[in-house]
């Protein structure tokens, strides 16, 4: 497994056809909703006051289909991260995947000095209750 980092708003258009349908829509409807939120509650606010996007993937060692991905968020100014959206297909769960994402995506922020962390858990399920304990033991 491969882990790449982008500090975007968004993915790069290629990634789009390494995701499984699956992950598309899940990609598609959390992105949707998520742009409906900033656009609500936090229209460039976010980005003047130092708000930074990322997305860390995760890849097969051939690099021609995306395992799972995170999606994160960090504010400078207030030294914290919300650590929003991971994903990671079905057929790729407890092989280590979403484990690999998030301590990436820590890693990234405490290199930025960020001090506080986030969370966001839309829909907690019995799989996922390791990799929270395991989050929150990093942080």
């Amino acid at each position: 497994m491969k882990l790449r980092y982008y500090e975007a708003f968004s993915v790069p258009d290629c990634f789009f056809s390494m995701m499984s349908e699956e992950m598309f829509e899940s990609y598609k409807s959390f992105f949707e909703s998520h742009l409906k939120i900033l656009k609500d509650f936090a229209p460039k606010e976010s980005l003047k006051r130092g708000g930074v996007h990322h997305f860390v993937f995760a890849l097969n060692d051939g690099e021609d289909k995306i395992l799972g991905f995170r999606y994160f968020f960090y504010s400078l100014d207030m030294s914290e991260c919300e650590l929003f959206f991971l994903y990671v297909d079905p057929k790729e769960r407890k092989k280590g995947v979403a484990s690999s994402l998030s301590d990436l995506s820590i890693s990234v922020a405490i290199g930025h000095g960020i001090s506080k962390f986030k969370v966001k858990i839309v829909a907690p399920e019995a799989q996922g209750e390791g990799l929270i304990c395991t989050s929150s033991d990093l942080i």
